[in-house]
Order: structure tokens, then C-alpha cells, then sequence
């Protein structure tokens, strides 16, 4: 379904399983208030993302203020990708050069090059290529993979530039985490969570997350790998079902 010509609805298709407020509150965001829990609901709604497989992240810094919706940059790629008019990008890295300025292709760089930012170019059909070039000085923190790989990291950031600027009608009020500048929050946020996962699972009763019923640890151990909860041996065969006709809707889609 498109609202006008080579622009594709945001949400064409329903995500691949429903997602509760016990999944807001237990597996995704602790700190979610009832207000925050119905929001990040309408968002999962609304634009069709999921958040088990890193399409966004809830994050709320304390229990006082709002949270936080946050869209992960391989989710505006997804959403690109649905475009009848789209037909790719090109991107890479600015860099200094033995005093000149040189526009890279792709993230490689050699030792002695200084990394000044990147840049995307996303070409549509009959449109004039959309260009965006990002700055390392404004992103740059010099923290977890910026330290380790920063001109992969403005590459990413300048590709999403260029995507959110070319499809504003799409993107628009959409937030990733290079423009909140808590890229490294979210990295650190998802260790943590990931632990309090472990905590939870030791010390909760294993229930089903369908019908209710006690789970066994092998049952536990089984759907937290295939389906990131609990679910018991009887509803696995339905939640599987489930995901298969949403994935099959996405490819008939596509």
C-alpha cells in the first residue's frame, strides 16, 4: 500500500509476534511507567518495529523523566529497502590526505589519514541524488565502538543522514541514537539488560508467556533461544506458526 508514488506505508505488514506490556516491563524497559508502557505499545503499532530483533530501544535514564524511544539504524534500512523508488546509496568517509580532501568510498582508511567525517548519497528514481555529509567533531565521543572503529561509525551515521533528509515523510520525528548522542548508552544499556534477564530468569516462576502454565527449565531454556520468552512446549507450535505467516507476509511483501 503506498500513500503517494514509490513511498510505501511505514507499517505494510504486522510485526511477527504481539508484544505485551509484561514484555515492556520485564525484558525491554524495567523502569517503564504505565504512560511510558502505552506509548512504546502504539509505537510497535503503529510503525510495525520490533524490539526483540534491535529495531529500537525503550530507554528511560530514571524513574522522573519521560522515556526514551530510540530507532537502531538497521531498522531505516529495512524500511528504505520497502521503497518502490529506491535504489540504493553510496557512502563513505571524508578524510585528510597529505593535505588534501578526499571523499572515500566505503569505511577503509589508511594509518596516516586523518578522519574528518563521512558522507551518504541516496539515489531514487527520477529524483535528483540526495547527499548528506556528517561531521566526526559532532559525534565523536571517543567512547565503546567509537574508539574502536569510528570511521564505520560516521559512515553508519551519515547513511541514516541521507535516508531520514530523502524520506522525511517517512522518518520524520523519528529519533536514532546517533542523534541522541547515547549510542554508547544503548550499547551499555543492552549489557545491563541482558544481565537483569539472567537475574529475572533465575528467581521468577517459569510461567508461559500464552497460557500461563509452569514451564519446564528445558521448555524455558528452549523458547528464551527461539522466541526471546517463555513459552511452554504446547503453545511453541503456535507461536512458531505465527511468526512463520508474518514472515511470509514480509516476503510476499517485498
Amino acid at each position: 500500500m503506498s500513500n503517494q508514488k514509490g513511498i510505501t506505508e511505514i507499517n505494510p505488514q504486522p510485526m511477527f509476534t504481539k508484544i505485551t506490556k509484561e514484555d515492556i516491563k520485564n525484558h525491554l524497559c524495567s523502569k517503564a511507567t504505565d504512560t511510558d508502557i502505552k506509548l512504546a505499545l502504539a509505537t510497535c503499532a503503529s510503525t510495525g518495529v520490533n524490539p526483540f530483533v534491535g529495531d529500537v530501544n525503550f530507554i528511560k535514564y530514571d524513574s522522573t523523566k519521560p522515556m526514551q524511544i530510540v530507532f537502531r539504524k538497521d531498522w531505516f534500512f529495512k524500511i528504505a529497502n520497502r521503497q518502490e523508488d529506491y535504489l540504493g546509496i553510496k557512502h563513505g568517509v571524508i578524510v585528510m590526505r597529505k593535505n588534501e580532501l578526499v571523499y572515500q568510498e566505503g569505511a577503509f582508511i589508511l594509518s596516516d589519514d586523518t578522519l574528518l567525517g563521512g558522507w551518504a548519497e541516496v539515489h531514487r528514481k527520477e529524483k535528483i541524488p540526495h547527499r548528506a555529509e556528517v561531521s566526526m567533531s559532532e559525534y565523536n565521543k571517543g567512547k565503546s565502538q567509537w574508539g574502536v572503529m569510528p570511521a564505520t561509525m560516521i559512515n553508519k551515521v551519515a547513511k541514516v543522514q541521507a535516508l531520514r533528509e530523502c524520506y522525511a515523510e517517512i522518518f520524520g520525528g523519528v529519533s536514532d541514537e546517533s542523534e541522541l548522542g547515547i549510542i554508547e548508552y544503548v550499547q551499555n544499556e543492552e549489557e545491563k539488560e541482558q544481565k537483569n534477564k539472567s537475574i529475572e530468569i533465575d528467581t521468577k516462576p517459569h510461567d508461559c508467556s500464552e497460557c500461563g502454565s509452569s514451564c519446564t527449565e528445558k521448555e524455558k531454556e528452549y523458547s528464551l533461544r527461539a522466541f526471546n520468552r517463555i513459552v511452554c512446549f504446547s503453545c511453541q507450535k503456535k507461536v512458531k506458526n505465527q511468526k512463520n505467516d508474518a514472515d511470509n507476509k514480509v516476503i510476499n511483501h517485498v
